[in-house]
């Protein structure tokens, strides 16, 4: 019998950090160097969650986000800088080390709460280590995966370092970087490294320009049709009154293993097919409760078992259908139209989720029964 008498409990976040303006636009020297960014904690009885927003808490737009689990201890992680990349890192779960180094002195950052993350600007060389048992490490990046923009050599990154920071080329390099927000990502990068080839010699012959949509890829084990069908459900359904449980689909996402644990991304437009535009986390989550009890008029949102496994409970208003995530590389995507409940949570359950809108809460259907009234609108 699906539950309708539990509703969401609208909180209001207990801390937001204000961000510092200087004749009314915030201040790019703090916005742009390393530091601990605080994020919301909503307490609730039936756990916490806490959430990221782009301009909210982070000064740049999400391209990217991935996740590293079952690191064994004693194992360290990254080692490399980027030349445009940016990152924010939180510890979901358990604990490690955020090495960061400038080029001129190195700064340590422990990471132990969900509600808490470390701002890394581009151009500075990361190291994770001193992993805890079971810790879980979320990274929101500024650009998708690109090879190109890695610097895996200390020795060079030092050398761009110096140019970065001393020569008049300097400003046109940032004014590049901005472009990334505005036009092709791989077209910035090329121009980039290219500034940087004239002193540095910096080899380009694998960076491409390459324009145009991007399509779902098939990883997610769906052939071309199957993939269209995905795209079009994810992004361009009108009539969120008429989608059915049948709507909501698995993905099976890539896994990256080796020695120093696990890793799974996800790109915007590529494994998962919307740009993301808010991330929100369950944690603490006690035994026996339930989560969720609403729908959403316009938002589409991807769910994760990021640790351990919980069930997710969905209603068109005619079907129940009850699935279980319970591995942190299967996510499922929930269209618009469908009330959702999360049940079943087992011990140290981590519910992370993906949307594709920023926080209205006019597109909560959070009553049952405005619910059943909105799905007879066809």
């Amino acid at each position: 019998m699906f539950d309708e008498s539990i509703s969401e409990e609208v909180l209001l976040p207990l801390y937001y950090p204000p961000p510092i303006y200087v004749g009314g636009i915030v201040r790019e020297e703090t916005m742009k160097k390393e530091r601990i960014i605080q994020l919301p904690k909503i307490y609730d009885e039936r756990g916490n969650l806490s959430f990221i927003q782009p301009q909210m808490h982070l000064p740049f737009s999400i391209a990217r986000c991935y996740w590293i689990y079952d690191v064994p201890g004693g194992e360290f992680r990254g080692s490399h800088a980027f030349r445009t990349q940016e990152e924010f890192i939180v510890a979901l779960s358990g604990s490690f080390d955020v090495l960061l180094d400038d080029g001129t002195q190195e700064h340590r950052y422990t990471l132990n709460r969900s509600y808490q993350g470390v701002y890394v600007p581009r151009m500075t060389w990361r190291t994770l280590e001193n992993f805890s048992t079971n810790s879980l490490c979320l990274v929101l990046s500024s650009t998708t995966y690109e090879e190109e923009d890695y610097i895996w050599d200390y020795a060079e990154f030092l050398s761009l370092r110096k140019m970065d920071s001393s020569l008049p080329e300097h400003k046109a390099l940032e004014s590049i970087v901005d472009a990334l927000a505005v036009s092709n990502k791989k077209a910035a990068i090329s121009a980039l490294i290219a500034e940087q080839r004239a002193i540095t010699d910096v080899d380009t012959s694998r960076v491409t320009s390459t324009g145009g949509e991007v399509e779902i890829p098939s990883n997610s084990g769906a052939d071309g049709a199957e993939k269209e069908v995905r795209k079009k459900t994810a992004t361009s359904i009108v009539n969120s009154c008429a989608t059915t449980v049948e709507d909501c689909m698995f993905y099976q996402l890539p896994q990256d293993h080796s020695r120093q644990g696990n890793l799974t991304a996800l790109n915007n437009g590529e494994e998962i097919p919307f740009a993301i535009k808010r991330v929100f986390y369950l944690y603490d989550i006690p035994s026996g409760v339930t989560r969720g009890a609403h729908a959403h008029r316009k938002d589409t949102q991807f769910l994760v078992a990021a640790s351990s496994s919980f069930d997710v409970r969905l209603f068109d208003g005619k079907r129940t259908r009850v699935v279980r995530l319970d591995q942190p590389n299967k996510g499922l995507l929930i269209p618009p139209g469908i009330w959702c409940q999360l049940v079943d949570f087992s011990s140290a359950a981590i519910c992370m989720t993906l949307t594709a809108r920023e926080y209205e809460e006019t597109d909560y259907i959070r009553c049952y029964d405005d619910f059943m009234t909105f799905k007879k609108c066809k």
